[in-house]
C-alpha cells in the first residue's frame, strides 16, 4: 500500500547515513508532475450557525455527488474528500480548468431557484508541478499546499484561482486571467483569477 510504503521510507529518513539519498528514493518512487485541484464549499460558518451541522452535511453530500462525476468526466482522479473539500489530480492544467468551469456550472444549475442557504457553491484552487502522488491515495507538495490555500482561504464561491506555475504552463488558452497577490501564512502569494 503506498501510504504504508511512504511511512516506511519516511521512518528511515532521519536515521539514514545519507538522508539526501533517502529523500531521493521517496521522490523517485512517488514524484509525479500533476495538476492539483482543490475545491472548498462556501458558506460553512454562516449556514451551519443558522441551520445546524446536519443541514450543511447534506449540502456536502450533494456537492460530492455532483462534483465527483464532473471531475472524473474531465480526466481528473479524485484523491480524497475531506470535510467540504475535494482534492483531485489531473495530467494538465487545461483539463483542471475545464473541470472547475463545469463544476461551477453544474452547481449553479442545481442551485438555481433554491433558497440561498440551500445552494451549493465552491471555490477552487489549482496548482501544477512535481508532487508526491501516492498512487491516487493521497498527495503532498508545495503546489498541493498552494492550491489548498487558494481554494480554502482566498477564493470566493464561484471563483477559480491559479498558482503561478499553472499560469506559466498554460501558454495559449481561452480564459481571461487577472493577476492578484496576497500575503498568507507568511508567504507573498501571487496568483491568477480565472474570469
Amino acid at each position: 500500500m503506498p501510504r504504508s510504503e511512504l511511512a516506511d521510507l519516511l521512518s528511515r529518513l532521519h536515521d539514514a547515513d545519507d538522508p539526501a539519498a533517502a529523500e531521493t528514493a521517496i521522490w523517485d518512487r512517488f514524484g509525479r508532475v500533476r495538476t492539483i485541484f482543490v475545491s472548498d464549499m462556501s458558506g460553512f460558518s454562516r449556514i451551519t450557525r443558522k441551520h445546524g451541522i446536519v443541514h450543511f452535511l447534506a449540502l456536502i453530500h450533494r456537492m460530492r455527488s455532483l462534483g465527483a462525476p464532473v471531475v472524473e468526466a474531465h480526466g481528473g482522479r479524485l484523491v480524497k474528500s475531506v470535510a467540504d473539500n475535494l482534492f483531485a489530480t489531473f495530467d494538465d492544467p487545461e483539463a483542471a480548468l475545464r473541470a472547475a468551469h463545469a463544476l461551477h456550472t453544474e452547481l449553479a444549475e442545481w442551485s438555481a431557484g433554491r433558497h440561498e442557504d440551500e445552494r451549493v457553491q465552491v471555490a477552487v484552487g489549482v496548482g501544477h508541478g512535481r508532487i508526491l502522488d501516492l498512487d491516487g491515495e493521497d498527495c503532498f507538495g508545495d503546489q498541493v499546499n498552494l492550491a489548498f490555500k487558494l481554494g480554502e482561504d482566498i477564493a470566493e464561491g464561484g471563483e477559480t484561482l491559479l498558482t503561478g506555475a499553472v499560469r506559466n504552463h498554460l501558454g495559449q488558452h481561452p480564459w481571461t486571467l487577472e493577476q492578484r497577490a496576497r500575503r498568507i501564512a507568511g508567504l507573498d502569494l501571487p496568483y491568477w483569477a480565472v474570469r
